[in-house]
């Protein structure tokens, strides 16, 4: 058959008009998009859950083990706890390292499509000659 003789996917096209999106840029979106990144990004976000809730869970026994009379003094104490900070720091850093990913994907995304209204512009200018 015709098909198993073709390549399944082709960077390099001849092309016609000068590219904004090379064929080095399209394997790196490519890359980003690849199983293993998206098992990565994937880490990050079961690593941002668990830090959003490790950060819920010492609060309630922070407040729980505070020895203030009313709501609010118990949740500032546990809000000034060191133990409570550090959970904190601990999902700013996960949802920094999600986030790292989600912008990542985006990015490749972009340019891909970029990169497939190039192509789709060679052709039509093609026709047109």
């Amino acid at each position: 058959a015709l098909w198993r003789r073709m390549p399944l996917l082709t960077l390099s096209v001849r092309r016609v008009m000068p590219s904004l999106v090379t064929d080095d840029m399209v394997q790196a979106a490519l890359d980003a998009l690849s199983i293993e990144s998206a098992a990565r990004a994937g880490k990050a976000k079961a690593d941002e859950v668990r830090a959003s809730e490790a950060v819920k869970t010492t609060f309630a026994k922070l407040r729980h083990s505070s020895k203030g009379n009313t709501v609010a003094e118990r949740e500032d104490w546990a809000r000034q706890q060191p133990e409570y900070q550090e959970a904190v720091e601990a999902y700013a850093d996960a949802a920094g390292r999600l986030e790292y990913y989600r912008d990542r994907k985006t990015k490749a995304e972009a340019i891909l499509s970029a990169w497939q209204t190039e192509c789709s512009n060679e052709r039509a200018s093609r026709r047109m000659t």
